[in-house]
C-alpha cells in the first residue's frame, strides 16, 4: 500500500515513534470511548502492540494508515480498511482522531483521498462505514465525503459511559455516487 498527501494531511504507514503520541492523545480523549469500539490502552505496551500490528497490516488488503498533520508533524489519528472482499468489491472504512483535531477539514480531506484510491486503484465498488449514534460528528463527516445513510439499527449497544442504549448507523457510497460527487 502507498502513502498519500492532501493539502494538510500526510496519510502514511505507522512508525515506531508514533507510539508516544498515540498513547498520549487517545488516552486523553473524552470522545473516543463514546464514538467507536476503540478501547483506550491501559499502558504504552498495548499501544506499541497496536502500532506494530498496524505496521504489518499495511502490507495486506486491510491497511491502517497514520494521519499526520503536515504543518505540525503530529499524528492525530488513523484510517483503517477492513472487511475487504475482492470478490464483492466492497470494504469498510473507519477512523479515529484525537479531540484537539476536531476540525472536520483534516479527516474529510484524508477520507476523500483514501476513498479515491479505493475506488480508482483498488477496484472497490462499495465502501461502508458504521458507527453508534453517540458519534454525531461521524455522521456529519460521512455526509461531507458524500456517503449516504443507509440504515439505522435500533438499540444495538448499551453504552456504559452514558448508561443508555444506542442505535447503530450504517452509511455507504458506491462507485456511481462517488463519480457523481467527483464531478460536482
Amino acid at each position: 500500500m502507498r502513502n498519500f498527501r492532501t493539502n494538510d494531511v500526510l496519510i502514511r504507514k505507522f512508525k515506531e515513534d508514533d507510539v508516544d503520541n498515540l498513547y498520549k492523545y487517545f488516552n486523553s480523549s473524552d470522545k473516543i470511548p463514546y464514538l467507536s469500539n476503540i478501547i483506550i490502552n491501559e499502558n504504552k505496551c498495548e499501544t506499541q502492540k497496536i502500532v506494530e500490528s498496524a505496521m504489518i497490516e499495511y502490507y495486506t488488503e486491510e491497511p491502517i494508515w497514520a494521519l499526520e498533520e503536515k504543518q505540525t508533524k503530529d499524528v492525530f489519528g488513523f484510517i483503517k480498511i477492513d472487511n475487504y472482499s475482492p470478490k464483492n468489491k466492497i470494504c469498510n472504512i473507519s477512523w479515529a482522531m484525537v479531540d484537539n483535531y476536531s476540525n472536520e477539514k483534516l479527516i474529510t480531506q484524508a477520507l476523500k483521498r483514501v476513498m479515491n484510491y479505493l475506488f480508482d486503484k483498488r477496484g472497490i465498488e462499495l465502501i461502508e462505514c458504521s458507527y453508534y449514534e453517540q458519534g454525531k460528528e461521524t455522521g456529519e463527516i460521512l455526509n461531507n465525503v458524500g456517503m449516504k445513510k443507509e440504515a439505522v439499527l435500533k438499540q444495538r449497544r448499551y453504552n456504559e459511559q452514558t448508561n443508555k442504549r444506542e442505535d447503530y448507523i450504517i452509511y455507504s457510497m458506491d462507485i456511481n455516487d462517488f463519480n457523481l460527487n467527483r464531478k460536482n
